[in-house]
């Protein structure tokens, strides 16, 4: 995808890129903290590994796209799998080498800087791409799920997540409901072009949105869910505790694994799996 100074697509990466460099150490510490918005972050990557694990794959190739500090890598490598660990970052590039050492997986890692809208593998590559926390920094999704179809194999897969819109505990904040998405977007952009934008801004989308992107690129989708429900706020303000919030996610996220009509789709988090036509 060719960008040029000035496209919003660019500017988006930049601040995004800017953002993660300087915030690197903290994305590393939230697996480990226990306030809501850190489990719910460790939640969304243990669903990601129980989907890997339910794939049965033996010893597969991966590719994870926005690696960030390396904590899936390393729990993928020890499942026996070689991993190819990416990111637009080097402070991420660098603790994910560092957390491979640690771990004694570095022979099963190789953490090097790429870009998803331009990957540098050839065609029918991976038995699997995972993309965890990259969609929601994307302007455009377009060209990132044509490089994905383009470097999984046949019959490979691929597990991603993205934010989603109609979140519930977005729907309920006044500040933060979608209806108001036309007029904070047309405040960003204003603001853009004025050079005062915020530094990067997440890109929430809706699952229909999120699922055509995925099509669109040729893959055939096997399963999804929308996962995720807090931290509850109005006006931006916490209505509850940490402990309170957790029990809650967890009453809501049960329910919503049961199909019940709106809670099924309103998690914060939407996580899809996808396979690529033909076999490997």
């Amino acid at each position: 995808m060719a960008v040029f100074p000035g496209d919003p697509a660019n500017d988006q990466q930049n601040k995004a890129n800017a953002h993660f460099q300087s915030t690197a150490p903290a994305w590393r510490d939230l697996y480990y903290k226990t306030d809501l918005y850190s489990l719910l972050y460790q939640e969304r990557r243990n669903a990601v590994l129980s989907l890997v694990d339910g794939l049965g794959l033996p010893a597969a190739r991966v590719l994870e796209v926005g690696c960030g500090p390396g904590i899936t890598s390393v729990e993928l490598a020890m499942r026996g799998h070689t991993v190819c660990a990416i990111d637009t970052v080097q402070a991420m590039i660098e603790m994910t080498r560092k957390h491979a050492a640690d771990s004694h997986m570095e022979r099963l890692i190789l953490p090097v800087m790429g870009d998803i809208n331009g990957l540098s593998f050839a065609d029918n590559t991976f038995d699997l791409v995972i993309v965890v926390g990259v969609t929601e920094w994307m302007a455009s999704l377009a060209q990132p799920m044509r490089e994905i179809a383009r470097a999984v194999k046949p019959g490979g897969y691929l597990i991603v997540t993205g934010d989603n819109t109609w979140t519930l505990n977005f729907v309920l904040d006044p500040l933060r409901n979608p209806i108001a998405a036309p007029l904070k977007r047309w405040v960003h952009e204003a603001l853009r072009r004025l050079g005062r934008g915020p530094r990067a801004h997440c890109v929430l989308r809706s699952i229909a949105q999120l699922d055509a992107s995925i099509v669109g690129a040729g893959l055939q989708m096997i399963r999804r869910t929308a996962m995720g429900f807090g931290p509850f706020t109005f006006l931006g303000w916490n209505l509850l505790s940490d402990s309170n919030g957790w029990r809650v996610h967890k009453r809501l996220q049960a329910l919503a694994d049961k199909d019940w009509p709106v809670l099924r789709s309103t998690g914060h988090i939407y996580l899809a799996l996808a396979k690529k036509p033909g076999r490997n």
